[in-house]
């Protein structure tokens, strides 16, 4: 499997990366208020279709940051394809090398993606210096419904300590200044379509290309990780989206 792990599971059947769908998204990209020409950053953007709806349906100027070429030749063909006119731009850097000027963007989305420092409360302070004040923030995140397994933790390799519960993830965001506006939970549902689809593009990956090598083991790792979500993960692990916006004092 020559391909990159995120590359080879989100090939199809995804429009967005990760357990949240269409409406669910059409409402948070609502709250984020964005107006024509209205600059809106995406880290961790994947194929970027929050970013494209925005610029084909508001006509914000999008930028995307992320460390996949596959996804980002998908943004870049879907944006020609969408919205030719746009101001977009998407860049294939390490968001840790990122330095954009501060207040330099209306809303910023940062759902599940690489955290800037060591932690999410580093990532939510410097985030909070990009965005303009009266800007918005639109964080997702996992978080812990009840205190995991210890069988879910063996498993999947996760910590105890890497996720809070959900409220746990607001108040971080409270203690760097910033204002929560709304909060969503995704549902079974949601998490389901998606891990079952990540499973579904590996085997059929596998399947039809029995020639590439899987060197680092990675189909069956992820086996097994879905065989742990099954068991223990959908009563343990959820997925949190929220909504914030700075206020002028920070």
């Amino acid at each position: 499997m020559s391909e990159s792990v995120s590359d080879v599971q989100h090939y199809d059947g995804l429009d967005f990366w990760g357990p949240y769908g269409d409406p669910r998204m059409e409402r948070l990209l609502a709250l984020l208020r964005l107006r024509a020409g209205d600059r809106f950053l995406d880290i961790g953007c994947g194929k970027a279709e929050l970013l494209v709806r925005a610029a084909e349906t508001i006509g914000a100027s999008v930028t995307g940051i992320d460390r996949s070429p596959f996804a980002l030749r998908q943004a870049r063909d879907a944006i020609a394809r969408r919205a030719p006119n746009a101001k977009a731009e998407f860049l294939e850097v390490d968001v840790g090398d990122y330095r954009p000027e501060p207040g330099s963007f209306d809303a910023i989305a940062w759902i599940g993606g690489p955290r800037i420092g060591s932690d999410l409360a580093s990532t939510l302070r410097t985030l909070a210096t990009w965005v303009r004040p009266g800007g918005a923030l639109l964080i997702g995140e996992g978080f812990w419904m009840q205190p995991p397994p210890a069988e879910f933790l063996e498993a999947t390799g996760f910590e105890a300590s890497e996720f809070s519960d959900h409220a746990g993830l607001v108040q971080q965001a409270q203690a760097v200044g910033l204002r929560e506006m709304y909060s969503c939970v995704c549902s079974v549902d949601e998490w389901d379509h998606f891990e079952g689809t990540l499973l579904s593009n590996r085997e059929r990956y596998a399947l039809e290309h029995p020639d590439d090598p899987d060197p680092h083991g990675r189909l069956e790792s992820y086996r097994q990780f879905y065989r742990a979500q099954l068991r223990w993960g959908r009563g343990a692990m959820g997925f949190g989206l929220s909504v914030y916006v700075r206020p002028p004092e920070i």
